[in-house]
């Protein structure tokens, strides 16, 4: 599975390999948070030796995004390296649930207009495609994420529409 964002694949071995070295039961439930109608995504940094706590960054799944982004306050709070609003911050060996991310890269801007609107913190968005190799489906009923392989069956202008082109959509 690849996982990317800003363009970067995080995942750069197949999912199989990635969830405690077995083959994973499908669907996958991405482990997230509902606040205001969106899905809230805990990326958390893998301790280190003299860190006991890696920190978890929250982002929000943006299906409308076509890039991520992290805040600067977000990166300082669990990183050494500081970073200004148009840099790029990357994190290696990060965990979402029982996915691990070999490489997470986003670009750094400012998000405290985003947590101040949704009364809660905002560490980044995740940009659309962060689930690209797979079929992601968007539970609001249940509040939950899940992945599994497969994909939308052709668009009949109904129920799957394309997103590249003119169709029947007010």
């Amino acid at each position: 599975m690849k996982f990317a964002l800003l363009a970067l694949a995080l995942l750069d071995q197949p999912i199989a390999e990635t969830v405690s070295g077995t083959p994973p039961d499908f669907p996958i439930i991405v482990p997230s948070e509902m606040c205001r109608g969106y899905f809230f995504v805990p990326v958390t940094r893998q301790a280190s030796a003299d860190d006991q706590d890696g920190g978890t960054l929250w982002f929000i799944y943006d299906t409308g995004a076509s890039t991520s982004y992290v805040d600067p306050d977000s990166v300082a709070r669990i990183s050494s390296t500081p970073v200004r609003n148009g840099q790029r911050a990357n994190f290696p060996e990060m965990n979402m649930g029982p996915l691990r991310v070999t490489r997470l890269g986003a670009r750094v801007q400012d998000l405290d207009h985003l947590s101040l609107a949704l009364g809660r913190e905002v560490d980044g968005i995740l940009a659309f495609d962060a689930f690209d190799d797979y079929l992601l489906t968007l539970d609001y009923a249940r509040d939950e994420m899940r992945i599994e392989p497969g994909e939308l069956p052709r668009p009949d202008r109904q129920t799957v529409f394309n997103a590249s082109g003119p169709d029947d959509r007010p």
